[in-house]
């Protein structure tokens, strides 16, 4: 078979099957309420989360350097606090949802109202900024932490 002929049908292919494919009705990428996560950030207010993620919506040079510089001031005023080790959270309520960030369509977010357990057992009621389950990392809970 000539090269051209086997090139121009694997395209043709291609085409049609993206012309006839519809896009996923699921809701697999969607987190919910009681959905457990690992993070590496927690607010005690939502504002840092929901500031910043605006400014990355629209990510001119000037708004990712404003974004960055107000979580930073956030984490030196306390209001959140990063662990390397990452924080395992029990999303409760999604209370802002961010599209577009980084303003690439589909690279959606959200901040939730989040528990998590503290290393003395306190249980914390604080928030986070999540992706989408398709572009968030990847890593299993592990048993015995009852959030």
């Amino acid at each position: 078979m000539n090269k051209n002929i086997f090139t121009g049908i694997i395209i043709l292919i291609i085409v049609v099957v993206a012309f006839f494919a519809q896009p996923s009705k699921s809701t697999e990428h969607e987190w919910k309420p009681n959905d457990l996560a690992y993070v590496t950030h927690v607010c005690s207010t939502p504002e840092p989360l929901i500031n910043s993620a605006m400014l990355y919506s629209d990510p001119t040079p000037e708004n990712l350097e404003q974004a960055d510089a107000m979580f930073l001031q956030a984490m030196q005023q306390k209001i959140c606090i990063h662990n390397p080790q990452d924080f395992l959270v029990r999303l409760i309520q999604k209370v802002y949802t961010v599209e577009g960030l980084y303003g690439i369509e589909g690279y959606n977010g959200g901040v939730w109202s989040v528990t998590t357990i503290g290393p003395n057992g306190t249980v914390y009621k604080v928030f986070v900024g999540m992706l989408k389950k398709e572009f968030a990392a990847k890593r299993e809970p592990t048993g015995g932490v009852n959030l």
